[in-house]
């Protein structure tokens, strides 16, 4: 071997290394749901029971890029809709994301239809049971996978794979269920994805299982002036989800003046000591929202800079509400 086949050798490996990294760490995953720091634009996705909750229809996009340090890692969107209906008693919504890893070489995409149902228990108590249903998909590219065939020590990769794999495409059903107790400015709720624990595997082999996931969280918000719509106040919460070894804990507070937001959150993953803070602004103007957070971990210098940080921005429009349901309780949640 000369001097100059080392370099080529490396520059193929140097290459590749995230991606391989990535798959790796995909592989580890399937299990385990793609979530979005910001909790507004997709509130139906924290929980079903808030279909509807808004007194009003809402309509949501959101994009994610996490890990922007490396091309296309993490790319996650997702599209809501939701809106009040009186004569059911609660509120409808649909729900589409979409999960792309890697630059598409792993893909998961889901759509879903939701019911909630709206109880007044108390004067200032009420009660809400959300329902979801959804039909997903667990795709991979084999065009995108590098297998040790097809790798030349001495020129790179130029081979072609002999490796077999069958099955690229799993669909499965899936269902969620959700609680949430409302009083005057305080929330709680509980949600259970994953009822079914379904299969995802694209192998006859051996079983590939979702685990069940199990959201909490409460929040209050305090208001020293104005409406419930503006005004000043203060929104602390906590957030808890667990799915399979990951835990995840998130506590922070949202700050509002009429129609600005700000919102700093912190983020700990309990299983690989993980922690991200995120930083967030929001801005409501005519029945148009947006916002943006970025994830980061300022306080960990030992982490490659490729595998820390994510951008989110998310667009909302609010419609006009119906004055004539009078029977359905309408939340304002913060923005962030």
């Amino acid at each position: 071997m000369n001097k100059f086949e080392i370099p080529i050798y490396l520059f193929f490996n140097k290459q590749r290394i995230s991606i391989i990294l990535l798959i790796f760490i995909s592989l580890l995953g399937m299990s385990q749901d793609p979530e979005f720091s910001q909790i507004s634009p997709g509130l139906i996705r924290l929980n079903p029971a808030f279909a509807g909750t808004g007194g009003r229809g809402r309509v949501s996009g959101i994009y994610r890029n996490q890990w922007p340090g490396l091309s296309s890692a993490y790319i996650t969107t997702g599209a809501f809709y939701d809106q009040p209906v009186e004569f059911v008693h609660g509120g409808v919504g649909v729900q589409i994301i979409n999960d792309s890893q890697g630059g598409n070489t792993f893909r998961w995409s889901s759509a879903a239809l939701i019911y909630s149902y709206h109880l007044q228990a108390g004067r200032d108590i009420y009660i809400f049971t959300g329902f979801q249903a959804s039909i997903n998909q667990w795709s991979r590219s084999v065009n995108n996978l590098i297998f040790p065939d097809m790798i030349d020590p001495m020129e790179g990769l130029i081979n072609p794979t002999m490796e077999v794999i069958a099955g690229n495409n799993k669909l499965y059903p899936d269902f969620s269920v959700g609680f949430l107790a409302n009083y005057k400015d305080i929330i709680a709720g509980i949600s259970i994805n994953h009822l079914a624990k379904p299969d995802i595997s694209l192998s006859d082999s051996y079983k590939s299982q979702i685990s069940r996931k199990w959201s909490f969280f409460i929040r209050n918000t305090f208001r020293f002036s104005g409406s419930t719509a503006d005004g000043f106040f203060i929104s602390p919460g906590i957030f808890f989800r667990s799915q399979q070894k990951s835990k995840n804990l998130k506590y922070g507070f949202t700050v509002g003046y009429d129609y600005i937001q700000l919102g700093t959150w912190i983020s700990h993953d309990l299983d690989i000591t993980m922690n991200l803070l995120t930083f967030g602004l929001a801005m409501e103007i005519s029945g148009l929202g947006i916002a943006y957070s970025y994830d980061f971990a300022p306080w960990r210098t030992d982490l490659p800079v490729p595998v820390t940080g994510a951008h989110e921005f998310s667009l909302s429009i609010y419609l006009s509400g119906n004055k004539k349901n009078q029977n359905i309780k309408a939340i304002n949640f913060p923005k962030l």
